[in-house]
């Protein structure tokens, strides 16, 4: 075995320490030993490994440290012990390694200084060494190595001395969740500074999350060094910048990406850097620039991304923009634009993504949007945007997610989705659309379509088998509910007139929400309801069911609100209602000597006539409820709490569980006997109080009598009501 030159093990998940007797096999030139389960340290004895040119051992969980007979590896090529648990300092044993390319250390825990020696490695292309805890100054040595493409010291302490030069062959530096002092250079007074020269290089700079390393106040002024003239990519997000740019920009005449995003950067908009007429990226979004977006936009004719979102832009849209061609992202949206959209936006043919969403544009949408036949995102949502969709959209086959919703839109909806092969999300929710819902939209790929708050009528058509979220709510749709839908996840149809009974309608295996308020739905609620296994919210409020609840609520695991409020259900609760979805206690039912508990966070059964309420919620009988929470039953996950309309001889405990989460108990049109309890606002509407409220920051009693004393306690001194 002496003579093996390549042993090659990669992924197969060897557990188990390292053997030291691999450094006997001498003449090894690769040794690759990546995705195991070593669980130990690197033998010393690899060190003896003198003809090795390429070392993998990343995700090994390997442990320890780089032993430092790594110096006599002065063969290598390519050294790899990434995503492992190394940890202690690096050696400085790079001196010899001359032939090293390669070398990456990335997420381990390493610390300490980045060893000089490594500036000695003149063969080096790419250094990671991220997501590990070097501290301390990187060598400058590091920066000069003549054939260095990629070095990435992301999310570590490293305290960056700025170089005299970077080496022309570095095409990128990442240096996120760092500290930097001075790679933009900050001085004393923090009010001037100046970015060092990368000559033909891609700077990429995030400043560090954790406050105590953030940059200080007004940190970017100044001039950008002229040897920087061939910097093709300028990354400066996440930094805390702020004040302007400075005014040198226009020097870096072959710039093609600028990324200056999630800064404090204000003004206007930096027209120097349109003057790029190579600039093919320019993203500011997320910064506090103000004013017009300048019609000199127009002479960055190379653009293809230009995302200007979540600034403080105001007037219009340039007509201009339109003569950008080769613009395929085009993000103005969360500003303050107003005026109408250009009318010849058509001729942006190379489109995938147009989102002006979150402004105040106005008027109609242009006819010529639908040249936009690339376009894969189109999003004009939450505009003041008026008169009917053109039926253009609907002839741009390429459109995954169409967003309209929240504007003034008006007219009949019938859309023509014939040539939409690729639509999956559909928005047009909050406008004034008019008209019935035609059978051929469920026939398509949609996935989620919302078209609430609308004035659509008519009945509802079967709803198909591949739509997951659909919401109707807030129209006018009446007749019974449709057939088909077993694939639904999340359906609203509330505020409508709706009737009939949800027998047939209950096939809906993968449900989690269902909300049917608001109807005018009757019959009983049937025994199908059992095999809604996924649901969390059911709301049947305020229709015209009756009769029992039935039993098979009991299947129902993952329920977190019930609401039957406003129905004529009558009889007991049934015994079998249990809900046992999740580890914590929540509202705990009480079935003579056991406690049950759920997953259940909300229930509502006003408006009905129930005669044997149990549990800790409510227990009653002919109309007198009783036991609503015990103080030995914790409820503390009990967030809404209805109990209207009934007539309830009961007390809250002094020390119940369930009162400090409570924010809104409701207990209007009751008659109330006594409660001692700390509950931050408690309703009561119409209620007859017969005792002392202890412990509360806000009661409203709005038309009560009360014949005793009721006191509040807050912030203020106890008062006398």
């Amino acid at each position: 075995m002496t003579k093996l030159t390549i042993v090659d093990l990669i992924g197969n998940y060897l557990t188990g320490p390292l053997p030291s007797e691999l450094g006997n096999l001498v003449n090894l030139r690769q040794l690759s030993l990546s995705r195991m389960c070593f669980d130990c340290a690197i033998p010393d004895s690899f060190g003896n490994l003198v003809n090795l040119e390429v070392l993998d051992m990343s995700s090994a969980r390997l442990t320890g440290s780089i032993p430092a007979s790594f110096g006599n590896l002065i063969n290598l090529v390519e050294l790899r012990l990434q995503l492992n648990k190394l940890s202690g300092t690096v050696p400085d044993v790079f001196a010899r390694m001359s032939k090293l390319q390669t070398l990456s250390l990335a997420k381990n825990q390493l610390e300490g200084p980045v060893p000089e020696s490594i500036g000695h490695c003149m063969q080096l292309e790419t250094f990671e060494c991220q997501e590990n805890r070097f501290s301390g100054y990187i060598p400058d040595s590091v920066f000069r190595l003549p054939l260095l493409q990629s070095l990435n010291f992301d999310k570590n302490l490293i305290i960056s001395k700025s170089p005299a030069a970077c080496n022309a062959s570095t095409k990128r530096i990442e240096m996120g969740d760092t500290q930097l002092t001075p790679i933009v250079d900050i001085d004393s007074d923090c009010t001037s500074g100046s970015i060092y020269p990368f000559p033909s290089a891609s700077l990429d700079l995030q400043s560090p999350t954790a406050a105590s390393n953030q940059p200080q106040e007004d940190s970017f002024a100044g001039a950008i060094d002229s040897d920087s003239m061939c910097m093709s990519r300028l990354g400066l997000f996440r930094t805390q910048l702020s004040r302007r740019l400075p005014n040198s920009t226009p020097s870096l005449k072959n710039l093609r990406h600028v990324h200056l995003s999630d800064n404090n950067l204000d003004g206007p908009f930096p027209t120097e850097i349109v003057g790029c007429a190579k600039l093919e990226v320019l993203s500011l979004c997320r910064n506090k620039f103000s004013g017009v977006i300048p019609d000199s936009i127009s002479s960055s004719v190379a653009l293809k991304e230009l995302n200007l979102s979540r600034n403080l832009f105001t007037g219009r849209i340039p007509d201009s923009i339109t003569s950008l061609v080769n613009l395929i992202h085009l993000e103005l949206h969360c500003n303050n634009l107003r005026g109408q959209l250009p009318t010849e936006i058509g001729l942006l043919t190379s489109l995938k993504i147009l989102n002006l969403s979150h402004n105040r544009l106005c008027g109609e949408i242009p006819e010529s949007i639908g040249n936009l036949s690339g376009l894969q995102l189109l999003d004009l949502s939450h505009n003041q945007l008026s008169g009917e969709i053109p039926p253009s959209i609907f002839m741009l086959s390429n459109v995954t997610t169409l967003r309209l919703n929240n504007n003034n839109l008006v007219g009949r909806f019938h859309p023509n989705m014939d040539k939409m092969f690729e639509l999956e999300t559909v928005d047009i929710s909050h406008n004034q659309l008019t008209g019935s819902l035609p059978q051929c939209i469920f026939e398509y790929s949609l996935r989620s379509l919302k078209l609430s708050h609308n004035q659509l009528s008519g009945l509802l058509p079967d709803f198909g088998d591949l739509i997951w979220t659909l919401h109707l709510d807030h129209n006018q749709f009446s007749g019974h509910l449709p057939q088909g839908a077993e694939s639904l996840g999340c359906l609203n149809l509330s505020h409508n007139q709706l009737s009939g009974p949800i027998s047939a309608f209950l096939s809906l295996n993968f449900t989690t929400s269902l909300n049917l308020s608001n109807n005018n739905l009757n019959g009983t609620l049937p025994w199908e309801l059992e095999y809604l296994s996924y649901i969390k919210v059911l709301d049947l409020s305020n229709n015209q069911f009756s009769g029992l609840i039935p039993e098979g609520l009991d299947s129902c695991s993952r329920l977190e609100l019930l609401d039957l409020s406003g129905n004529h259900f009558e009889g007991d609760l049934p015994e079998p209602f249990r809900i046992h979805a999740k580890d914590k206690l929540v509202i705990p039912f009480r079935w003579e000597s056991e406690t049950d508990s759920r997953s259940l966070e909300s229930i509502d059964v006003i408006w009905n006539s129930l005669s044997a309420f149990l549990g800790a919620v409510v227990e009653s009988h002919n109309r007198k409820l009783d036991h609503l929470i015990t103080g030995d039953e914790s409820s503390e996950n009990l967030a809404i709490l209805h109990l209207d309309q009934n007539e309830p001889e009961c007390s809250l405990p002094e020390d119940s569980a369930a009162s400090n989460r409570m924010g809104n108990p409701n207990l209007s049109y009751n008659t109330v006997s006594v409660f001692n309890c700390s509950i931050t606002n408690l309703d009561f509407g119409s209620v007859w109080v017969a005792g002392k409220f202890l412990h509360t920051e806000s009661v409203t009693f709005g038309s009560s009598d009360f014949s005793a004393t009721a006191w509040t306690v807050g912030r203020q001194q106890p008062s006398r009501i």
